[in-house]
């Protein structure tokens, strides 16, 4: 967790500071597949990106793999539907669709995932991160390559071509189903990427998965998200 934003300013300052993430926000909505309304920095903003985070790693003490289903749930939280993911009201819906238990979560907030929080603000300070994602690529020789901001698959595709040569990639076609395996939602471009097929015939799936009743689309201002029923 990058913790970007440890306190929202006042006044004035305030004033600009929303303005201008949220100016940020509809600019990437532009240049990415996953929409990103940043109107939600005009109406409720969030005063800090610390809770959310501390929330995140108090998931990960109960399970690794639904900590990051919660993540995701918020993320389309904040990015799709414009939630404050900042009050607990609105995050605690998404921590019991994501399985976890919420009164031990809380008590976590408080108590061991600020720690954990600290440990990643600290990693961040010690190699300079104030770009996100930052991803590591680690060989038994130790740290080979930080690339931070957003990327290609065949950029990361070809790091790991380089630091291992011998490394097989898996060309399996995957029905489009199978991906509601791995996550409950996706939208329509997200799917297109990871499934390495056109947003044409994804639609169709999707549609027909629609209509079969096995998912739901959901609206939001820049897009469809199709979740899992």
């Amino acid at each position: 967790m990058g913790g970007l934003l440890e306190k929202l300013s006042e006044g004035e300052e305030k004033t600009k500071m929303v303005t201008e993430i949220a100016k940020h926000w509809n600019q990437m909505d532009e240049k990415v597949a996953m929409p990103i309304d940043g109107d939600l920095w005009l109406e409720d903003p969030l005063l800090s990106s610390y809770p959310p985070s501390i929330a995140y790693k108090a998931a990960t003490l109960q399970d690794p793999e639904k900590a990051m289903n919660f993540l995701r749930c918020i993320r389309e939280m904040v990015f799709l539907f414009k939630k404050n993911i900042t009050k607990w009201e609105v995050i605690e819906p998404a921590i019991v669709e994501s399985g976890l238990d919420p009164h031990l979560l809380r008590k976590d907030i408080e108590g061991k995932a600020k720690n954990l929080f600290e440990e990643d603000l600290d990693m961040a300070r010690k190699f300079s991160i104030n770009w996100f994602p930052t991803m590591f690529f680690v060989t038994p020789k130790g740290l080979e390559e930080m690339v931070s901001g957003p990327r290609t698959y065949e950029f990361y595709e070809n790091i790991l071509l380089r630091l291992k040569p011998d490394i097989v990639k898996n060309s399996e076609e995957r029905e489009i189903e199978s991906f509601f395996d791995l996550y409950c939602s996706y939208t329509t471009g997200e799917l297109a990427e990871i499934a390495n097929r056109s947003k044409d015939y994804c639609l169709k799936e999707l549609n027909r998965m629609k209509e079969n009743k096995t998912i739901i689309m959901l609206n939001s201002k820049n897009g469809p998200l199709w979740k899992k029923v």
